[in-house]
This record gives structure tokens, C-alpha cells and sequence, in this order.
């Protein structure tokens, strides 16, 4: 029998943990071939990152479905580790630093991701790739759950359909120049 430990962050966990839900989506920010690590009905266990680096919890593997990310919210809620669909989308360039409340200066990423995106360890260049920093290794010395997304391209599953309304260049710019180390 199989195993597969994903890495997530503490908020997405502890909201969860409170509202006991019968199942969960744990989202993955890119995928090329979709997910084969599990056949279903295998134990999919959930690991807190640093600084807890512990095993937190745990399921089932039922399926791996390829969403837009609004058709997830649509589909499973709160569910997803957010109390709103709003929350899951955070802005690239703050409010408090002048962005806009705006789709095209919005993300929506997993939780740990988002973390990672804000504290400046992992980027989004202007053609949707994801940029993982040196500095996880450096400073936790980890990342290797994050390090196989570098270079990937956001799926077209996370993007919305309409260019229009995609992260603009300008903000995914100012992320990397401004916070990404």
C-alpha cells in the first residue's frame, strides 16, 4: 500500500480541524499530468510546515479532479481551508501598498503557497511559471515539496478563462522585483 504526505500550512489545517468536514480539496498549483501518487482508497496524510514539520492529520485518497479554481470553491466550499472564496484569492501587490482590489491583482494558490508567495520565497513570472527561492533551502533547509514546482506553469485549470481577467504582468512584476528574493 501506498502513502503520500502533502505539505500544507497551519491555518489551512487548524481551520479545518474545527469544522470537521467529511472530506477536503487539497489543491495542487500546477500539474502536467495530473495526480498519480495514489490510488484511491490510500492514505493521504497531511504535514505542517515548518515550524511544526509534523504530521497533522489525514485521509483517504478518493480522486483527482483538474478544477478552475471558482468551479473548487463552487464545489466544495469551505472545504477548500477558507472561510470564503474572496479569502482564497489574496492580492499580489497589497492593498496597503497601493494595489487595487482587482481580478487581474489577485492569486489564488493553496494556503502554504500563499504564505510562501507573501513572505517572498516563491514567485509567479509574467507567463504563469512558478519561481521557487533559494532562500527555502537556506533558511529552513527544506523545500523539496515546493522545489518540484519551480518552472512549472500555472495549469490552465488555475487561470481564468478570460485573459482580461488574469494576474496582470504589471503586479506579477512589482511581486518580483519588490518581495521575491
Amino acid at each position: 500500500m501506498n502513502f503520500y504526505v502533502g505539505v500544507t500550512d497551519h491555518d489551512w489545517f487548524r481551520f479545518l480541524r474545527e469544522r470537521q468536514p467529511d472530506e477536503v480539496n487539497f489543491g495542487f498549483p500546477s500539474s502536467k499530468v495530473g495526480f498519480a501518487a495514489l490510488q484511491p482508497g490510500e492514505p493521504f496524510l497531511f504535514k505542517l510546515h515548518s515550524p511544526y514539520n509534523a504530521i497533522a492529520g489525514g485521509g483517504f485518497f478518493v480522486r483527482y479532479s483538474a478544477l478552475p479554481l471558482f468551479l473548487a470553491w463552487v464545489a466544495f466550499g469551505q472545504k477548500n481551508g477558507a472561510p470564503d472564496y474572496a479569502t482564497c484569492h489574496k492580492h499580489i501587490k497589497p492593498y496597503s501598498e497601493q494595489g487595487p482590489h482587482a481580478l487581474q491583482n489577485g492569486l489564488l494558490l493553496r494556503a502554504d503557497l500563499h504564505l510562501l508567495f507573501d513572505r517572498g520565497l516563491l514567485t509567479i513570472t509574467d507567463d504563469y511559471r512558478v519561481e521557487v527561492s533559494q532562500r527555502i533551502k537556506e533558511t529552513y533547509n527544506n523545500g523539496k515539496e515546493y522545489y518540484r514546482f519551480h518552472g512549472e506553469r500555472l495549469i490552465e485549470e488555475v487561470l481564468p478563462e478570460h485573459p482580461a481577467e488574469r494576474p496582470s504582468a504589471e503586479y506579477l512584476s512589482w511581486h518580483q522585483n519588490s518581495v521575491f528574493r
